[in-house]
């Protein structure tokens, strides 16, 4: 299941919020170019699906 906003408004209200925050994620190397689509510029400080890569 999944919920898609794609309304300006809140993606406006969201801005500041993401941008302003370092991001720890699995698979962020995708969910940052989804979200550069929205006009997001979401700082990754560490992706567990590349650093699971480096431990193996």
């Amino acid at each position: 299941h999944a919920w898609v906003f794609a309304d300006d408004e809140y993606l406006q209200q969201a801005k500041p919020i993401l941008e302003n925050r370092d991001f720890i994620m699995h698979n962020g190397l995708f969910d940052r170019l989804m979200m550069k689509q929205f006009g997001f510029d979401i700082p990754l400080k560490h992706d567990t699906m590349a650093m699971q890569y480096l431990l193996d």
